[in-house]
């Protein structure tokens, strides 16, 4: 399975007491010290919106410290009620649109995700988020058209690059995935999601070494990566070397033992050398 990189930006709004980010389809929640940042910032909201119930800002930094802590709901409110105060407020159509992603309402993410566009269509970061939702809708065209227009506004973003690599394996044009995980790689030579999908793609059109050496750095990058070790010990399989491939199924099971796939591979290569 491919990784995408699925950060979100929440949009600021002027004077923005709290600046945050998340990652869309990640665990909400804070610690008990975020939390105590979050109510911080809940209580001061409250208090601005108790002496001015038109504080636009502070329904904007509440609905953000309501999104921080998992409470999608009223987050949702709060930017609700900053649309309704000032309806070219682009932020909060954007801040809403990932919270009702995250609630799993695509229909009305992508509304809100084009509205944000429409009032600030420069903004990398919607058409991004955007893409997000249409990838994993599987319109794979509309994901395309949004992470390169995402590309286009901002060619640092080493995360758009990886999706729209994803993007474009799944159309079956592996050399340009290929192109975009290794500018990804070169925007960022950390990112092990740029390596794992690159090796990805090259052990799927049969480049076995190439795709040994993509997944043996984003192993050195996140050594407890399952994932990585099955893959490159298929990879090690299919070029010949089993006694390379039987451990890294190995070390893939003690890491996930409720890996399927993982277990049936290490059985079925335990089986061939005899053991």
């Amino acid at each position: 399975m491919k990784r995408g990189y699925a950060a979100v930006w929440l949009g600021l709004f002027a004077g923005i007491l709290l600046a945050c980010a998340a990652c869309a389809g990640a665990p909400r929640g804070a610690a008990a010290g975020e939390q105590a940042g979050l109510d911080k910032v809940i209580a001061e909201s409250n208090e601005a919106i108790r002496r001015d119930r038109t504080d636009g800002e502070a329904y904007f930094n509440r609905g953000n410290a309501y999104y921080q802590g998992g409470d999608l709901a009223r987050a949702i409110a709060d930017y609700t009620r900053v649309i309704w105060l000032d309806p070219t407020a682009a932020g909060a159509y954007y801040n809403r649109g990932i919270a009702y992603r995250d609630t799993g309402d695509y229909k009305r993410a992508l509304a809100d995700y084009t509205e944000a566009i429409r009032l600030d269509p420069a903004d990398a970061g919607v058409y991004f988020n955007r893409g997000n939702v249409y990838y994993e809708q599987g319109d794979y065209e509309r994901a395309l058209a949004d992470y390169t227009e995402a590309v286009r506004l901002d060619p640092e973003d080493a995360g758009a690059y990886v999706n729209r690599g994803n993007v474009y394996d799944d159309l079956g044009d592996y050399e340009r995935a290929i192109a975009d995980y290794t500018e990804a790689i070169r925007l960022d030579p950390a990112y092990t999601a740029a390596y794992y999908n690159r090796g990805l793609v090259y052990y799927g059109t049969g480049g076995y070494d190439r795709a040994v050496a993509d997944l043996s750095e984003a192993i050195r990058l996140d050594p407890e990566d399952a994932g990585a070790y099955f893959n490159r010990g298929n990879a090690y399989y299919d070029k010949g070397d089993h006694d390379r491939a039987l451990a890294d199924y190995t070390e893939a099971v003690r890491l996930d033992p409720d890996a399927a796939a993982a277990k049936e591979r290490l059985a079925f290569a335990r089986e061939q050398r005899g053991y």
